[in-house]
């Protein structure tokens, strides 16, 4: 295994059971309750064996925004086009990890 953010994120996701592309924070809030992102740095410092507390929230990631030409589907009117603009939007998570 190797020691960085997004091999963690991708154990914890298989543990749970869930896509590691939902991910869309990790952080580690410390002992004094200071909020840190996990990154490979954080990664690397961990002790082997560091037990953690895991805590996660649900969240909603707004819809992405793209400028859509109409000469890539002149068949598309703007009805259309705001339709599947409002619908890319997803679920994520946002892991914080407490050691």
């Amino acid at each position: 295994m190797k020691r960085e953010a997004k091999e963690l994120a991708t154990c914890i996701a298989a543990k749970y059971n869930f896509e590691p592309a939902k991910i869309v924070q990790m952080i580690n809030v410390n002992q004094k309750g200071l909020k840190i992102k996990v990154d490979d740095d954080v990664v690397r410092q961990l002790p082997e064996g560091q037990d953690m507390v895991l805590e996660y929230s649900r969240i909603a990631v707004p819809p992405v925004k793209r400028e859509w030409d109409e000469a890539d589907n002149p068949n598309l009117d703007r009805k259309d086009i705001s339709a599947v603009q409002n619908a890319i939007q997803y679920e994520g998570y946002i892991l914080k990890l407490i050691f």
